[in-house]
C-alpha cells in the first residue's frame, strides 16, 4: 500500500542557500531534489538497510549514510541539531509513535521542522488491513479510536461532518 501513497512531504519546503542540516529517515528518495533545493546543506541519511546507499542517484550527493534501526537505536547526534528532519510514514511503524514523533524533536533546533506523513486510518483501505490483521491491532484500535473521537468532537464544535455514520466503505 505503500507504493500507492506518495506524498510530497519537500513541498512544504523553500529552496534556500543557507547551510542547513537535514535528516532523511529511510525516505532516501528525496535526496537527490533536496540536493537541488538546498545546494549548501548538510545532508544525512538514515535507513536500516545500507545496501539501499549504494544507488547511483545518491552518488555525488554529498550525503553522509548511517545504517541505523531509528525504531531500535537512538540518533547518534546531539540535541538541537538539525533544521528538518524528513521521512514518510515513521509513525506507522512504531508502537508508540509519539515516542518516535518526541524522540525526534531532541533532535531539531527550536526553528526546526519534522516532516512525515501516515495514512488515514479511516480510509477503506487501511481498515481492510487493519481487519485482515496485516498491522498491528492495538495501534490500528487506538488510531480509529482517535479518529472517532475527534470527529466527534469536531462536529461539537460546530463543524459539518459525513452523514454516513462513520462506516468504512470501499469504493465502487
Amino acid at each position: 500500500m505503500a507504493e500507492k501513497i506518495r506524498p510530497e512531504l519537500l513541498s512544504f519546503l523553500t529552496a534556500s542557500e543557507l547551510p542547513l542540516r537535514i535528516l532523511v529517515v529511510e525516505s532516501l528518495g528525496y535526496l537527490p531534489e533536496l540536493r537541488a533545493m538546498f545546494p549548501e546543506a548538510s545532508l544525512y541519511a538514515a535507513a536500516a538497510d545500507a545496501d539501499r546507499f549504494e544507488r547511483p542517484e545518491f552518488s555525488g550527493l554529498g550525503v553522509q549514510f548511517l545504517e541505523l534501526n531509528y525504531l531500535a537505536e537512538p540518533l547518534p547526534f546531539g540535541p538541537e541539531f538539525f533544521d528538518y528532519i524528513i521521512s514518510d510514514l515513521t509513525l506507522e511503524q512504531a508502537g508508540n509513535p509519539q515516542d518516535i514523533a518526541a524522540g525526534f524533536s531532541h533532535f531539531l533546533k527550536q526553528t526546526g521542522a519534522f516532516l512525515t506523513s501516515f495514512r488515514n486510518i479511516r480510509h477503506w483501505s487501511v481498515a481492510a488491513l487493519c481487519k485482515a490483521g496485516i498491522r498491528e491491532a492495538a495501534l490500528c484500535v487506538v488510531l480509529q479510536g482517535r479518529a472517532r473521537a475527534a470527529a466527534a468532537a469536531g462536529g461539537a464544535r460546530g463543524r459539518r461532518r459525513s452523514s454516513r455514520g462513520g462506516r468504512l466503505r470501499q469504493p465502487a
